[in-house]
């Protein structure tokens, strides 16, 4: 399909991934859902969407300006079992091949398992330290999953 004229009119796409016959956009306006097949569109959710990570659950994850979203299908909800204190502008997200959710932004690293415990990262900590709270990219080792 030609994506220059699809998206025309989307302003400033930070994102975007697939979900089924929909191409998700995440941009400074929001998320959108866009239809591949007739070509309309639904904004899902007003906040800035930085990143867009699928899983291998069948889960979309995104990173907003208010926090850690996540759906299924086309439901999307904020991410439970997050300390409030953990809140943040979310700019990069990966998984890897085990569940765990790697969620990176302006106040550190938060890390989710697949039984919804969180580890949150940051400087200061004497558990979970960082040397530096801004997380701009997170890249793993898929051959140490």
């Amino acid at each position: 399909f030609n994506t220059s004229k699809m998206l025309a009119g989307y302003e400033w796409v930070k994102s975007m991934s697939e979900m089924g016959d929909k191409l998700v956009l995440g941009t400074d306006a929001g998320l959108y859902l866009y239809d591949m097949h007739d070509g309309s569109n639904n904004l899902v959710s007003g906040n800035v969407v930085w990143c867009i990570m699928n899983d291998s659950s069948g889960n979309c994850w995104y990173g907003s300006d208010t926090g850690l979203l996540m759906s299924r299908k086309e439901i999307i909800r904020p991410v439970d079992g997050l300390p409030d204190e953990a809140m943040n502008l979310y700019c990069n997200i990966s998984g890897d091949n085990t569940g765990r959710v790697f969620a990176g932004g302006t106040h550190g690293l938060v890390i989710m398992n697949t039984d919804t415990l969180c580890d949150w990262y940051r400087l200061g900590d004497n558990e979970h330290s960082l040397s530096h709270n801004k997380v701009r990219s997170i890249a793993h080792n898929p051959d140490t999953d």
